[in-house]
C-alpha cells in the first residue's frame, strides 16, 4: 500500500474504514433484528396458544374431573377435533395436554418423555424453544403455555410451526441489510474518490511546482487559493518562492557588484605590476608611486572583503551584539574621535547636539560605534569644505516611549528621492564615480543597517536635493536611567 500514489492510498484508507465501520454496524444491527424477529415470533406463538387455551380450558377441566368414561370419550373427541381444526386453520401443530401430561390431540408425538417446554407449562410457566420434529427431523419453533380454570391448572397447550418461516424473514432482513450496506459502500467509494482527488490534486500541484522551481523555472507558482490548510500551505509556498527568487536575484546582483568592485583594484594592481615588470621599476619615482598605488588597492580589496564577511556574519546571526547598558554620550564621543582627523582634513565642522537626560541604551559599544562612524564617514564624503555635520539626540520627552532617537545631518547636496529606498543596499551608490574615487566600497550603510537592526532598532534616511541629508537611528532605551551630556560637548544647532 505504501508504494501506491497518495490518491490511491487515500481512497483505500477511506474504503477500509468505511467497509469496517459499515460491516460492524451491519452485523450488529442484523443480529439485533434477527433476535427481535425470533422473539416476536415466539411471543406470537405464545399469544396464539393462550387464545386457544382460553376457549378449551372448560372442556379440559371436564375431561380431567369427569369419571364417566363415555363422557370423557366425547370430550376427548371434541378436543381432538377442535385442535385439528385450529392446526389446519393456522397451519401449525397444536397439542393439548391435561394436567397429568396426557396428550389429547392426534398431533401428539409418539409416547416418550414430555418435551421440556410442556413440562415447564404444566408447572405454570409459558416457554418456547427450537428443536427438531422427532418424526421428520424438521426444525420447529415450539411454544407451550399453561391452561387455567378459576386459577387452577387444568392442563397445557403446545403450538409449533416450521422454523423455516421465521428463518425466511431473518434471511430477507439480512439480504436487505446487505444491499443497503453495499449501496452505502458504493456511495462512500464515490465520495472517497472525490475527497482523495480534492486532497491529492493541490498536493500534486505543489509537487510539480517544487520540481519546476528545482529545475530552474523560478517563475512557476501554485496559484492555489483554497481556504483550507493546503491552500494556506500553497500561499506560504508561493511566498517562499517569491522570497527565494528575490534572494537569488539579490545574490546575482551581489556577485556581479562584488566582482565589479574587486575587478577594479585587481585591474589596477595588474596594470601597475605589468608596468613594473616591463621596465618601470628602473625609474625609482615611478616604481615607488606604483608600489604605493598597489598597496592602496590591496588595502581597498582587503576592506571590501572584511566588510562582506561582516555583513555575512550579521545575516547568519553569528555576530550577535554583546549588549550592556551604555551611555549615548560615550558612543558619540568614540565615534567623533574616530572621524575627527578626517573632518579636520576635509575642513568640515562636527557639531554635537545633545539632549538633556539622555537614557542609557542596551548596546554593543564596538558595533554601534562602527555604525555611527559609518554614518559620519558617509556624511563626510558628501559634505563640501566649510560644511557642517551634526550628530544629534532626540530628547526622551519627544522620542517614542522606550526608545532613543539619534541622527546625523550633513550640509551636502542632498539625495534625489528615487535613491532613498536603495541607500542601505550593498554596493549602492548615488554617485558611483565619486564614491569609488573616494575609496568607498558601498558597504558602509549596509553594515550600519545590519548593526542597528541586530540591536532591535531601525534606520532610515531623509533628504531633499540641495538641502543635505539626515540619517536617523531609533534604538530601544533603558527605562528612566538618565545621563547628562558630555562636559566638553560643543554646542550646535539642529533638529530631527
Amino acid at each position: 500500500m505504501f508504494g501506491f500514489h497518495l490518491r490511491t492510498r487515500l481512497i483505500l484508507s477511506y474504503l477500509i474504514v468505511l467497509v469496517l465501520g459499515l460491516g460492524a454496524l451491519t452485523f450488529s444491527v442484523g443480529f439485533r433484528l434477527q433476535q427481535a424477529l425470533l422473539n416476536a415470533r415466539e411471543y406470537e406463538l405464545e399469544t396464539e396458544a393462550m387464545l386457544i387455551g382460553l376457549s378449551l380450558r372448560e372442556q379440559v377441566k371436564e375431561l380431567s374431573e369427569d369419571e364417566d368414561e363415555g363422557a370423557q370419550w366425547v370430550t376427548l373427541q371434541r378436543l381432538q377435533l377442535f385442535s385439528d381444526q385450529v392446526a389446519q386453520e393456522h397451519q401449525r401443530m397444536v397439542v393439548i395436554y391435561d394436567r397429568t401430561g396426557r396428550p389429547l390431540s392426534t398431533a401428539a408425538s409418539a409416547p416418550g418423555p414430555l418435551p421440556s417446554e410442556v413440562v415447564a407449562a404444566l408447572s405454570g410457566k409459558a416457554t418456547h424453544t427450537i428443536r427438531s420434529n422427532p418424526a421428520t427431523g424438521e426444525p420447529l419453533l415450539y411454544a407451550a403455555v399453561p391452561l387455567f380454570s378459576e386459577e387452577h391448572l387444568v392442563g397445557a397447550i403446545e403450538i409449533a410451526e416450521p422454523y423455516a418461516r421465521t428463518q425466511g424473514e431473518i434471511d430477507r432482513t439480512w439480504t436487505l441489510l446487505g444491499l443497503s450496506a453495499g449501496t452505502f459502500v458504493l456511495l462512500g467509494a464515490g465520495v472517497a474518490v472525490w475527497l482523495a482527488r480534492s486532497i491529492a490534486a493541490p498536493i500534486q500541484v505543489l509537487t510539480h511546482t517544487a520540481e519546476a522551481i528545482a529545475n530552474g523555472d523560478l517563475a512557476r507558482r501554485t496559484r492555489l487559493r483554497t481556504r483550507d490548510e493546503i491552500g494556506r500551505l500553497a500561499r506560504v509556498f508561493d511566498h517562499m518562492a517569491d522570497q527565494l527568487t528575490l534572494l537569488l536575484e539579490q545574490q546575482r546582483h551581489f556577485a556581479a557588484d562584488a566582482s565589479h568592485e574587486l575587478r577594479t583594484p585587481l585591474t589596477a594592481i595588474g596594470l601597475r605590476a605589468e608596468a613594473l615588470l616591463n621596465g618601470a621599476a628602473d625609474d625609482h619615482a615611478v616604481s615607488e608611486r606604483y608600489l604605493r598605488e598597489i598597496a592602496g588597492e590591496t588595502a581597498r580589496m582587503k576592506q571590501i572583503i572584511e566588510d562582506l564577511l561582516t555583513l555575512s556574519r550579521f545575516e547568519a546571526g553569528l555576530d550577535r551584539p554583546a549588549v550592556t547598558p551604555t551611555s549615548i554620550d560615550e558612543l558619540r564621543a568614540r565615534a567623533l574621535t574616530s572621524v575627527a582627523p578626517l573632518a579636520e582634513a576635509a575642513n568640515v565642522r562636527l557639531v554635537v547636539q545633545p539632549a538633556p537626560a539622555a537614557p542609557l541604551v542596551q548596546a554593543d559599544v564596538a558595533q554601534l560605534q562602527r555604525a555611527l562612524v559609518n554614518l559620519l564617514s558617509n556624511a563626510l564624503k558628501h559634505t563640501p569644505p566649510g560644511g557642517v555635520i551634526t550628530l544629534g539626540t532626540q530628547a526622551p520627552a519627544r522620542a517614542a516611549p522606550g526608545s532613543l532617537h539619534l541622527w546625523v545631518r550633513d550640509t551636502g547636496p542632498g539625495i534625489p528621492p528615487e535613491h532613498l529606498p536603495h541607500l542601505f543596499e550593498r554596493f549602492y551608490r548615488v554617485d558611483p564615480a565619486r564614491d569609488r574615487a573616494s575609496g568607498g566600497s558601498g558597504l558602509g550603510l549596509a553594515i550600519a543597517k545590519a548593526i542597528v537592526e541586530a540591536h532591535g532598532g531601525r534606520i532610515w534616511a531623509e533628504s531633499l536635493p540641495g538641502q543635505g541629508a539626515t540619517f536617523h537611528i531609533v534604538l530601544p532605551a533603558e527605562a528612566e536611567t538618565p545621563t547628562g551630556p558630555a562636559p566638553d560637548a560643543p554646542a550646535g544647532q539642529g533638529r530631527p
